[in-house]
């Protein structure tokens, strides 16, 4: 299970409980007219989120140390990494931004080498910039970067 950020602001947003308990009878862990339990609802919340569509990625160099995705749920974005779950996010621009700002604040140069999202290769690649060395190659949505003194430049 994975941890959140803000529970009451997870817990407090508009239809998410809605969206749990139909989650829940979808999966059979809350009887057709049963209700939403009222204990740890925290298991269940990471289930149904990292379920979610996922609508970005950030990937580690290595594919296992960190990568961060942006999945959707209830209506709302959650950014995800190994820190936990953040949001709700009211639109995807703003939990990829957020997952790319942190990225390019606490990682080491390279230790991001891909991203994938709907939003573009200019979104990500205005964003990314300094998860890469100048002279290196950064993957946006399948096509090669590399990183120049004025930005990451389409192979």
């Amino acid at each position: 299970m994975a941890t959140f950020n803000d529970w009451d602001g997870v817990i407090g947003a508009q239809g998410v409980r809605e969206a749990l308990l139909a989650y829940g009878r979808a999966k059979g862990e809350i009887s057709p007219k049963g209700k939403l339990p009222k204990d740890d609802l925290k298991p269940m919340a990471s289930a149904a989120i990292l379920t979610g569509e996922r609508l970005f990625s950030l990937e580690d160099a290595r594919r296992d140390r960190g990568s961060c995705y942006v999945h959707a749920f209830a209506g709302y974005h959650w950014a995800c990494d190994s820190g936990g779950i953040s949001g709700p996010f009211y639109s995807l621009e703003s939990a990829a931004k957020s997952i790319l700002r942190i990225a390019s604040l606490a990682a080491p140069a390279g230790f991001y080498a891909s991203a994938t999202c709907a939003l573009g290769d200019d979104f990500i690649a205005s964003r990314a910039v300094n998860l890469v060395d100048v002279g290196e190659t950064f993957v946006i949505n399948g096509s090669a970067y590399v990183r120049m003194n004025t930005g990451l430049v389409k192979k």
